[in-house]
């Protein structure tokens, strides 16, 4: 949400954690899990482009648990549903 957050009031998408504290309320432990890549996030994506790309938001991955591609694990896409 925080992505979606910065990309609706910045109108460009976050290009660091420093870019998404505000949104995450300052979490120094969830801030921590991004800035050591253990959550990886797809930095300077602006959702709004995103949403007419073919596909929609749906399609994207825009954050994901750095071994979500060789071991499984969460995966967060441009969509809140």
């Amino acid at each position: 949400m925080a992505v979606f957050s910065h990309s609706d009031t910045a109108k460009k998408g976050p290009a660091n954690a420093d870019d998404l504290a505000p949104y995450l309320e300052n979490d120094e432990k969830l801030l921590g899990e991004i800035r050591s890549g253990n959550i990886v996030v797809i930095w300077r994506v602006y959702l709004g482009d995103l949403a007419k790309k073919q596909g929609g938001l749906p399609a994207y991955v825009i954050a994901y648990e750095k071994d979500a591609p060789t071991k499984g694990g969460y995966v967060a896409t441009g969509t809140t549903t």
